[in-house]
């Protein structure tokens, strides 16, 4: 059994210049790391350090803990306390949900085994396929494979958003994760057409209009890239519409053809009207 050399102190001042970092355990790549670092024992204080998380330009202040045993040694962990800001982040790539230039299939999540982080974020825009955020604000943490997201504010969907959440890993490609918060005087069809209709054709952004709040509660099982077991999805919602309209609605659509071809009901109820106002129908007054 070998034995791993101890570090007794370590002081001094390491300047940081184009710097690359990558764990075997996870696909992110930390580059173009510039700053300067103060050691005292295993950690070292940082401010003003910038770079990129694969293509997501940063700037931060912090401290990183035991950066030393971290650097030289295997199986050891790192802990990350900091202040992070960014103008732009790309959460496609961050969650490997993104092909890469050497593959043409996506990379799975996997959550790191050695790398912690407390970090108190302020982002200008945050884009998630065709999802995006703006002015997002802030604690993110990550420790023992779960990530978790506190007080997370945002604007989005032409409203406002207030949300928690919570991923932890429970296997090589499964992840739990719960999520819970408000969403504010949103925008109906940017927000279905955004995230794709939520993979559903019966209700689409081309058939709906209006402002919503909405209180969300969901807890479901997602694999590595994302996709959720629909099995194993459970959700509560509480909503309020203003200047709600349905367009187009086929279910609608369908019973209004229905009644047309009813001689009974055709000879009590003006069929034609009724199908016009079915077509383009105002569904709540503000």
């Amino acid at each position: 059994m070998v034995r791993k050399p101890k570090i007794k102190t370590s002081n001094g001042f390491i300047k940081i210049q184009d710097v690359s970092l990558k764990t075997k355990s996870s696909h992110l790549a930390f580059t173009n790391l510039n700053g300067s670092l103060s050691l005292k024992k295993n950690d070292a204080a940082f401010s003003n350090l910038t770079g990129s998380i694969l293509s997501s330009q940063f700037k931060a202040d912090g401290i990183i803990k035991n950066i030393i045993p971290f650097l030289l040694f295997e199986k050891e962990q790192l802990v990350i306390e900091t202040d992070f800001r960014s103008k732009s982040v790309s959460l496609n790539e961050i969650m490997g949900s993104e092909t890469t230039a050497n593959s043409e299939e996506a990379i799975p999540l996997n959550f790191p085994d050695n790398i912690n982080f407390n970090l108190k974020s302020h982002i200008g825009e945050l884009n998630y396929e065709k999802f995006t955020a703006s002015n997002l604000k802030g604690i993110i943490t990550y420790q023992n494979k779960k990530l978790s997201a506190k007080k997370i504010t945002f604007k989005a969907n032409k409203g406002s958003y207030i949300l928690n959440s919570e991923m932890e890993q429970t296997n090589i490609n499964s992840f739990f994760w719960t999520l819970d918060g408000t969403a504010t005087n949103i925008d109906i069809n940017n927000f279905f057409s955004e995230f794709n209709d939520f993979g559903q054709k019966f209700l689409t952004h081309e058939n709906i209009k209006g402002k919503t709040t909405v209180q969300l509660g969901l807890a479901t099982v997602i694999d590595g890239y994302m996709n959720i077991d629909m099995n194993r999805l459970y959700s509560e919602a509480n909503f309020s519409i203003k200047k709600g309209e349905l367009i187009d609605q086929a279910a609608l659509l369908d019973i209004a053809d229905y009644f047309e071809s009813n001689k009974i009901v055709k000879t009590v109820v003006d069929t034609k009207l009724l199908k016009k106002k079915i077509k383009h129908s105002q569904v709540c007054k503000p």
